[in-house]
C-alpha cells in the first residue's frame, strides 16, 4: 500500500451514514444496522472500534457544538445533565401528555429526545441515552485507558492520526466545514504529510511502508 493510500483510507458511505445516525441520537448498534443492513453485532462492534469512525464522530461533534455556539464547558454541563439525571424526578409525577412536559424542570426536559403514544394509548417519553452520555464523558476525560493511548504507541496509525488532525486543524483554524476539510485532505495527501511533518507528527522512519 502506498503512503497516499494509507493516508486516504476512508470510511464507506454506509459507515458515514451510520456515524450521522449516531449523531442524530440512534445507538451505535441501531445506526449501523439502519445504514448497512448488517444485523450482526460483530459488524457493529468492529465499526464502533474503527478509529476513523471515532475520530469522524469527534470532529463532527465539535462542528455541531460550534454551530450551536456551545463552549466546551457548556457541552460538558449538558452531557453531565443527561449522564446524572435522576429518573425518579419523572417517575414521581409522570407526564400524561405532551402538555405535561412543560411542567418538568428544565434540566429534565433537556434529557428528552422525543415522545410518542404506544399501542395501548399510553404517553411514552423517550430519553437520551444515559449510558451514551456517561461514555462520552469518560472518553472526554480520558477515563478509559484505550482513550489515553498516545499516537506514539501506535506508529502504524500515524498517517491516519495525522489525516484527522489536519482535518480538525482546517476546521478550527481556517473555518471550513468538516466535509470540505476531509475532501481537501483526501485530494492533497502530500500537503497533509507536509503539514504533519511541520507539526512534528511524522518523523523520518515513522511513515508506514506498504
Amino acid at each position: 500500500m502506498s503512503e497516499a493510500e494509507s493516508l486516504t483510507t476512508s470510511l464507506t458511505k454506509e459507515e458515514l451514514d451510520a456515524c450521522e445516525g449516531i449523531l442524530e441520537g440512534y445507538s451505535p448498534l441501531i445506526a449501523y444496522r439502519k445504514a448497512t443492513g448488517d444485523t450482526s453485532r460483530r459488524g457493529a462492534v468492529k465499526f464502533q472500534k474503527n478509529p476513523e469512525a471515532q475520530l469522524y464522530l469527534a470532529v463532527r461533534r465539535m462542528e455541531i457544538r460550534s454551530k450551536k455556539g456551545l463552549t466546551e464547558s457548556e457541552w460538558v454541563d449538558q452531557v453531565s445533565t443527561i449522564a446524572y439525571l435522576d429518573i425518579a424526578e419523572v417517575a414521581a409525577n409522570p407526564p400524561k401528555g405532551p402538555g405535561d412536559l412543560l411542567e418538568l424542570p428544565e434540566h429534565v426536559r433537556r434529557c428528552i429526545q422525543g415522545w410518542k403514544w404506544d399501542k395501548h394509548g399510553n404517553f411514552v417519553v423517550e430519553f437520551v441515552s444515559k449510558k451514551a452520555a456517561i461514555d462520552m464523558l469518560g472518553k472526554f476525560m480520558g477515563v478509559f485507558q484505550k482513550d489515553r493511548t498516545n499516537d506514539a504507541d501506535v506508529p502504524t496509525d500515524l498517517l491516519k492520526a495525522a489525516f484527522w488532525k489536519y482535518v480538525i486543524s482546517m476546521h478550527i483554524g481556517v473555518g471550513v466545514s468538516v466535509a470540505e476539510a476531509i475532501m481537501d485532505a483526501r485530494n492533497n495527501p502530500a500537503e497533509v504529510e507536509k503539514w504533519a511533518k511541520a507539526q512534528g507528527l511524522l518523523k523520518p522512519g515513522e511513515i508506514p511502508v506498504g
